[in-house]
């Protein structure tokens, strides 16, 4: 199926990305876990594939950095390639959000912080929790 969708992608014309990922990972037995349900690096850290073809020189750069690459950080790049602009006004340097399955409820969510070291993966916290006081285990030290 690969195969397919690289063809098909090859056939276009211009500049144009496509960039495979999960949603997700699956722990497979490891300390005796399995599933997807937890909010742990070895789920919700997962491979991305970017492939470029007709793209400007430097591109991808600004992508890439040599660094962990959120989804989100993924789709705001996306939008700036085809000329528009995600404005979060929540959005903190170096800061990003992994949600529990729970969808419709109290949901918990960790906080994952970038540093020059590597990923912090804080403790998950009920949604809730956070919104009461946002700042509180903050990335940027607060």
């Amino acid at each position: 199926m690969l195969a397919e969708i690289l063809a098909d992608f090859d056939r276009l014309d211009g500049e144009r990305y496509l960039i495979i990922t999960g949603d997700h990972g699956q722990r497979l037995g490891e300390n005796s876990y399995w599933g997807h349900n937890d909010l742990v690096p070895e789920v919700h850290d997962v491979p991305v594939i970017v492939v470029a073809r007709d793209a400007p020189v430097g591109a991808l750069a600004d992508f890439f950095r040599g660094r962990w690459i959120s989804h989100y950080e993924a789709g705001k790049w996306l939008a700036a390639r085809l000329g528009t602009k995600i404005d979060n006004p929540n959005l903190r340097p170096n800061e990003y959000f992994v949600h529990d399955k729970l969808l419709f409820t109290d949901n918990f969510i960790q906080r994952v912080c970038e540093s020059p070291a590597g990923l912090i993966h804080q403790p998950p916290q009920q949604l809730s929790l956070l919104l009461v006081d946002p700042g509180k285990g903050a990335c940027n030290g607060s």
